[in-house]
């Protein structure tokens, strides 16, 4: 005996065949894989990854948000991968406009499909997050807690943190005599990221330097302006001794 099979569950069949192949065929092959970000700056980023893709013509770009709202997402633009290509390809894009001191979510993305000259990414092939963060402006501190009177002026040992250069800084010598503050010198400088140097005031007085001499304390002032209009200053009383 025969059995029948009913013709509207041949097409189904015949459809989800279909279906499975075509999805098969066009992105089982494809993978992507999200790299680290490289050259972060205070507004900018490399975005790097990697796409396996089968032979297929792959289209990909990058998608990063605010690590805080994901939610607000922006994506680079991206490229294209011809059809051949069987070996893994390694991919970058910059995301720029970012926020200094923030962390942010990046991903790789890539798909076959196109619509006209624009991305249109049907079934997109994600790669793993990876979150980075922006530089914020640099802080200078102190190498030493001593300083020296040189040549009628003070020196000052001054270090920038690995973020962004130090620039447009002021650090200001002051002590103190019968109660009240004495300004001694002051001195603008610009170190560069992860770097130190030593910047002398102009020359000070020949009472301000027995003062100093004198004084059981003294206080170096350094105010950083980093460049963006956006941060504000920052300040910091280290109190040193002389040398």
């Amino acid at each position: 005996m025969q059995r029948r099979i009913p013709r509207s569950a041949l097409v189904v069949a015949c459809v989800a065949a279909l279906s499975a192949f075509a999805a098969g065929s066009a992105q089982a092959a494809i993978t992507a894989t999200t790299e680290p970000a490289t050259s972060v700056t205070a507004d900018t980023a490399i975005l790097n990854g990697t796409i396996a893709s089968g032979g297929t013509l792959t289209l990909w770009q990058f998608a990063y948000s605010l690590a805080s709202n994901p939610f607000q997402g922006s994506e680079t633009v991206g490229g294209t991968i011809p059809a051949g290509t069987t070996s893994t390809t390694s991919v970058l894009a910059t995301a720029s406009n970012l926020i200094p001191n923030t962390t942010y979510t990046n991903q790789l993305v890539a798909d076959n499909g196109t619509f006209g000259s624009t991305y249109y990414l049907l079934t997109p092939i994600y790669g793993g997050v990876i979150t980075f963060k922006t530089k914020g402006p640099g802080t200078a501190s102190l190498t030493s807690t001593k300083l020296k009177v040189k040549s009628g002026r003070v020196d000052i040992p001054i270090k920038c943190s690995n973020a962004l250069v130090c620039a447009g800084g002021v650090a200001a010598i002051t002590t103190r005599h019968a109660g009240k503050k004495v300004s001694c010198g002051s001195a603008t400088f610009t170190v560069a990221a992860g770097k130190k140097k030593t910047v002398s005031t102009g020359k000070i007085s020949a009472k301000c330097k027995a003062l100093l001499v004198l004084a059981p304390k003294n206080t170096i002032k350094a105010k950083l302006v980093a460049g963006f209009t956006y941060q504000k200053g920052i300040s910091k009383n280290v109190t040193l001794k002389l040398a």
